[in-house]
């Protein structure tokens, strides 16, 4: 596996590619967050995902390392954020194919009222030198899947 560069959610911001989504969702910060916190779910609602599960027991929180399959990839990722109901977010830190140079993702939800929550999931990479030829599919790719992911959750968090 490819070792990949750590970062935090405050280096989305500045990130060479970023894939930014705010929604807003008809359930509770608590059902979204169940949604999000169950790890092996993810694949029933997140496009591409094979599996997805920690490494280590419960209980979880940020420095928990999880590993998943998205469609050709491998992936480990580090916990970066685990604040249930608030937020949750993940750095990438290793992958079998080496395309990315860093990758970090946060989600923060906000209630807004009325059984309401705002949902803003940001996205950030850096793509390595050798892949940068392949930025505009996996762009469109993520950008799609993500819209993708977010109707999925919304419906299994309304259920």
């Amino acid at each position: 596996m490819a070792q990949v560069k750590k970062q935090s959610a405050s280096w989305i911001a500045t990130a060479p590619i970023q894939i930014n989504r705010k929604v807003t969702m008809q359930a509770s910060p608590t059902k979204i967050w169940d949604v999000i916190a169950d790890n092996e779910g993810w694949p029933e609602w997140f496009p591409g995902f094979k599996s997805c599960a920690f490494e280590g027991p419960a209980p979880h929180h940020a420095g928990s390392i999880r590993a998943l399959r998205q469609d050709q990839f491998k992936v480990r990722e580090l916990i970066t954020a685990w604040e249930p109901g608030q937020s949750w977010g993940m750095s990438v830190i290793e992958m079998n194919v080496p395309v990315l140079k860093s990758m970090a993702e946060i989600v923060e939800l906000r209630d807004v009222g009325n059984g309401a929550t705002e949902v803003d999931w940001r996205i950030g990479v850096e793509m390595r030198t050798a892949a940068k030829l392949l930025k505009g599919p996996l762009v469109k790719n993520a950008a799609k899947g993500l819209d993708q992911a977010l109707e999925n959750l919304s419906a299994r968090a309304s259920r």
